[in-house]
């Protein structure tokens, strides 16, 4: 029994890979994009988390543009929450919902920075049971809930840089006419 264990498992493990199979949190971005820069305004959460995953991957990370193939642009973080419901015996809030929003945008490092997606928006929701009996915990469970959100957004981004082919990319005016819309011009 045991000549089957050391033939099968072996060879398990190659078709598994020879079809793509990756362990979960195992990031392949295409060369072509990397190195990668990550850029972003301000303290983005979501930008660390991609710097944690991507170097987990072993993706190699470029500190500045020059240096970078690509760039990964996190032009916009959104965290909102809004009232879910309201007890109707005490008219106050049970349940909230968190929406994190997230816009980015890929692009090359050439002079002319041409886009490589389109501008792209993450919405990601969660909702939890507000406790007026354990206030500090349940802000403890939403602090965890936007990271949670955070990562999220990054996984996200991620899947789709795995999935980008160099066709894909769109012409520059088409970028720009999306980022006028999304800013009310």
């Amino acid at each position: 029994m045991s000549w089957w264990r050391s033939v099968t498992l072996p060879a398990l493990a190659l078709v598994l890979a020879g079809c793509g199979f990756q362990l979960r949190g195992q990031f392949s971005i295409p060369v072509a994009l990397q190195p990668v820069h990550i850029e972003a305004v301000g303290g983005s959460d979501v930008a660390r988390e991609l710097r944690d995953l991507l170097r987990n991957s072993k993706v190699r990370i470029a500190d500045q543009r020059a240096d970078a193939a690509s760039e990964i642009q996190i032009l916009e973080e959104r965290r909102e929450r809004r009232v879910l419901t309201i007890s109707a015996a005490s008219a106050e809030v049970d349940e909230f919902e968190l929406r994190y929003t997230t816009t980015w945008l890929l692009r090359d490092t050439g002079e002319q920075r041409r886009p490589l997606t389109r501008l792209e928006t993450i919405e990601g929701l969660r909702d939890y049971t507000f406790d007026r009996t354990a206030v500090l915990a349940t802000q403890s469970e939403e602090a965890a809930l936007v990271e949670d959100l955070q990562q999220d957004a990054a996984l996200r981004i991620l899947y789709r840089l795995q999935a980008w082919q160099p066709d894909q990319a769109p012409a520059p005016e088409e970028v720009e006419i999306e980022q006028e819309l999304r800013d009310g011009g």
